[in-house]
């Protein structure tokens, strides 16, 4: 993603990431470049240079760009360009204050809440401009039963729209979270359980094309304030896979065929994006993008000592 420091709104920054790629990586690299200058939603960045420096997508990552004229300026470019549009739906004027969801919970604990509707609202109003305009529009961490139905009405018109979401919007609702602990903050916030259940039937029916990730942690000094001043964000890249299959593999509600799906297949590369393996002679490299470990998915995850998980 292009949340970097600096942003990734240009050639030379795209450049660099791909340069120290090859360098250090043990990993594929597919930088992602922005949609706006700094991310700062107001004025076009260099999209066509991106792309011919190695950008795969564009995306303002978390911060969503609430101009809808540059908004369908970016569509109509990434179009030409063949890039998806990877776009994290929030309508701000909705969402601004919000620290959880908007429900009984936030109004039991009062705190200030963020509705589904941020969610939904903004989203209903780009899917049907990406769609109209030919860009591939991705809906990035889905949390709400109702932009899942926009994605699903988008699907059925043979819109090219995409969505993904994340293991904690899978496995949590917000009347799991512990009054007031900073641990379960995030952004998107927990969702009722209606909406929790309605992610996981759009695995099971197909609907949603991703598991991400969405990892975002934080130094503790930092996430163990009060509620409402700590960051958005919680771990998600050790603890993703484990939550996916204890949640709904092993709790019999959805198959092993559509983890394998959502986790492996369908986030690899697209038509047009080659594999870059990691810098010769490393120990890990990897020829193939959806190369991946052995993993005996009958035993629980362990949480050790220092907080990380083990398959």
């Amino acid at each position: 993603m292009p949340n970097t420091s600096p942003v990734n709104d240009d050639a030379t920054v795209t450049r660099y990431i791909l340069e120290r790629a090859r360098n250090v990586a043990v990993a594929n690299v597919f930088p992602v470049g922005a949609i706006t200058e700094d991310s700062a939603g107001e004025k076009l960045a260099s999209i066509g240079s991106m792309k011919a420096a190695g950008a795969v997508a564009i995306s303002d990552d978390g911060r969503p760009v609430m101009n809808s004229r540059v908004m369908r300026r970016a569509m109509e470019y990434a179009r030409s360009f063949d890039l998806p549009v990877i776009d994290h739906c929030e309508d701000l004027s909705l969402a601004r204050g919000g620290d959880m969801h908007e429900g009984f919970s936030s109004v039991r604990l009062g705190l200030r809440g963020i509705p589904s509707s941020a969610e939904g609202s903004d989203g209903g109003a780009r899917h049907p401009a990406g769609g109209s305009l030919g860009a591939r529009f991705h809906v990035a961490h889905l949390s709400a039963r109702g932009s899942l139905d926009l994605v699903a009405r988008a699907k059925a018109r043979g819109l090219p729209v995409t969505c993904e979401v994340t293991p904690h919007h899978l496995a949590l609702s917000d009347a799991d979270m512990p009054a007031y602990d900073s641990n379960y903050k995030m952004r998107p916030p927990l969702r009722s359980a209606a909406d929790r259940d309605a992610l996981v039937e759009g695995i099971a029916a197909d609907l949603v094309d991703a598991i991400a990730t969405d990892h975002a942690p934080h130094p503790g000094s930092e996430k163990m304030q009060e509620f409402e001043k700590c960051p958005f964000g919680i771990i998600g890249l050790e603890t993703a896979l484990a939550v996916a299959l204890e949640t709904l593999v092993h709790s019999g509600r959805v198959p092993l065929v559509a983890i394998d799906r959502v986790v492996y297949h369908r986030p690899g590369p697209r038509p047009g994006i080659e594999s870059r393996p990691a810098r010769s002679g490393s120990a890990r490299r990897r020829d193939d993008f959806r190369s991946r470990p052995a993993l005996d998915v009958r035993r629980k995850p362990v949480l050790l000592q220092e907080q990380e998980f083990a398959l």
